[in-house]
């Protein structure tokens, strides 16, 4: 879903081609069911499930024409995934997803500073008063002042917002990983919705409550565990070449990805071209990445629509 919980209109929409033939096709009614694929869409970070029947029962609308709106107007591409998609929607998440990168980048880089300032202002040594020939046995009055003290620090009020999103984004990776493994059509949303359920109530085990939440969508998004597998265990060689939060980006990068079975061939298409790169180069220089299937290629996307 969108950050804020919205997407972009564009003044004017209504006069694009593919919206008139659609409205003279299927009347405002259909042109309803377009607004509201288009809101769905935008809830499953751009993705709508292969089962078009599962779709309109998510929308409480006639299957049959939204398999019309869906399928004959242009106004959808179907992904190699088998899910559909609009290439719009699809630039306007990209373009979101950096942008919140960078924000959350920028947060990250202005608490660990803050952090530095404050563990150093902490190591500055005291001046004596004068300087003693001989320490002194500390008093036990003085030792319960020294021990206020440190805990005084340990529990410094003005870092707690910092802590708190370090712990938040603690569990984002958490959860979109265990997420990513259920093959959750949309972990990105589903982090969202339980990220906002564990700041309502007190969860005791986040990994727990992860591990058995249930999704608004149920659809997969593979639907093939070998692909899951595959993507765990290029994940885990990144973290093992640099650092985890590097594999996490990986997963999240994940754009869409197909088996052309016949060759044994995984397609895989990243949502930046930096990432499609890195898999690119990993998987040329060290083969054994490409297993189970004999080759890994990296897809582009397709040109955009509407």
């Amino acid at each position: 879903m969108i950050e804020g919980n919205y997407f972009p209109h564009k003044i004017g929409a209504r006069n694009d081609p593919k919206l008139v033939a659609l409205e003279r096709g299927e009347g405002k009614a259909g042109k309803g069911v377009w607004w509201d694929l288009v809101d769905y869409l935008y809830e499953c970070d751009g993705y709508l499930p292969a089962d078009l029947d599962l779709v309109a029962y998510a929308i409480h609308a006639d299957p049959a024409q939204v398999s019309r709106v869906v399928m004959n107007y242009g106004l959808f591409v179907q992904a190699e995934n088998g899910c559909w998609t609009n290439n719009t929607a699809q630039d306007c998440i990209e373009r979101r997803n950096a942008a919140t990168e960078q924000k959350r980048e920028a947060g990250r880089q202005g608490g660990l500073a803050r952090g530095r300032q404050q563990r150093a202002a902490e190591a500055l040594p005291q001046a004596p008063l004068e300087a003693p020939l001989e320490a002194a046995p500390q008093a036990p009055l003085e030792a319960n002042k020294i021990n206020q003290i440190n805990k005084s620090n340990k529990s410094n009020p003005g870092n707690a917002p910092a802590q708190e999103r370090a712990r938040e984004e603690g569990l984002e990776d958490l959860f979109y990983e265990i997420f990513f493994r259920r093959d959750f059509i949309s972990p990105a949303a589903e982090v969202r919705r339980v990220l906002k359920y564990c700041k309502e109530n007190e969860v005791k085990d986040p990994r727990k409550l992860a591990e058995s939440w249930a999704p608004e969508n149920k659809a997969p998004r593979f639907n093939d565990p070998a692909v899951i597998d595959w993507c765990l265990r290029l994940e885990r060689e990144i973290i093992a070449r640099s650092d985890p939060a590097e594999g996490m980006e990986f997963l999240r990068a994940i754009d869409a990805i197909s088996v052309d079975k016949r060759n044994h061939v995984l397609k895989v298409r990243m949502r930046s071209q930096a990432w499609g790169e890195t898999v690119a180069a990993m998987t040329e220089e060290t083969p054994e990445l490409c297993r189970p299937y004999d080759k890994v290629e990296v897809t582009k996307r397709n040109p955009a629509t509407l």
